[in-house]
């Protein structure tokens, strides 16, 4: 069931509220632990469907609606364990995330962004990324201290592609993807990991901060990295995923 926004006020289970202003659809969360997931699968270009945890155990169980009408996605989650799925979404505006301190995996999977992408973490142990999505503008991708995990596969920046993971030991792979001219990966504090399949690295990346290349996951930090993103997985409702192999 489709809802305009003439008639539309904002809706709220439990910690977390989404509404429209303008040509931008707000969703915001408290310091509990959010899961939502923001979902184009079958919709008209432009619209989405948004999922919540109604019951407060951590997992997506519940409808908040179809939207339509809006350019923008702003997402912002306060404090806690926070796991947010993007999947099949088409937009002509920018998606931006952020959210507070806690341990959060925020995924962006098969999507079209017409403008700007923006993911903001704060500290904690952050899983993030995307799979097979088009970025018209610049996709920037922080994170603050912690231990935090990123993957980009098969996907298109056409402006910059900029990566900083902050303090820790973190680890970033990169697959199949193609990057604008000025494109920037700094791994920050801490001793990095960086894993590079399949194609050759775009020459206008530069790297920073990166302490040890290689071209796999070690066995150990791959089960860790397993085991969290099937975690994630299965918060989302079974939707948004990276596989690691």
């Amino acid at each position: 069931m489709s809802f305009t926004f003439e008639h539309l006020e904002s809706r709220v289970l439990l910690a977390a509220s989404v509404v429209q202003k303008g040509t931008t659809l707000y969703i915001s969360g408290d310091a509990s632990n959010d899961a939502i997931r923001i979902d184009g699968t079958g919709l008209a270009p432009g619209d989405v469907e948004v999922f919540h945890d109604s019951d407060g155990d951590g997992t997506v169980d519940t409808s908040l609606g179809v939207f339509h009408c809006f350019d923008n996605i702003s997402i912002k989650i306060k404090g806690g364990n926070n796991a947010i799925g993007i999947d099949d979404i088409a937009i002509a505006g920018n998606l931006s995330v952020k959210t507070g301190s806690g341990n959060d995996c925020v995924f962006l999977f098969q999507s079209s962004i017409g403008g700007s992408v923006k993911f903001s973490l704060g500290s904690g142990t952050n899983d993030l990324g995307g799979l097979e999505n088009e970025i018209m503008g610049n996709a920037t991708f922080k994170t603050g201290g912690g231990i935090d995990d990123f993957e980009m596969s098969d996907s298109v920046v056409h402006g910059k592609f900029n990566v900083n993971l902050g303090g820790g030991n973190d680890s970033l792979a990169l697959r199949d993807n193609d990057f604008g001219v000025g494109s920037k990966v700094n791994g920050g504090g801490g001793q990095d990991l960086f894993i590079h399949y399949g194609q050759p690295m775009p020459a206008n990346v530069t790297f920073a901060g990166i302490e040890t290349p290689q071209d796999a996951y070690p066995s150990e930090l791959a089960s860790q990295l397993v085991a969290r993103h099937i975690a994630c997985y299965n918060r989302l409702g079974g939707q948004g995923v990276l596989n690691l192999d």
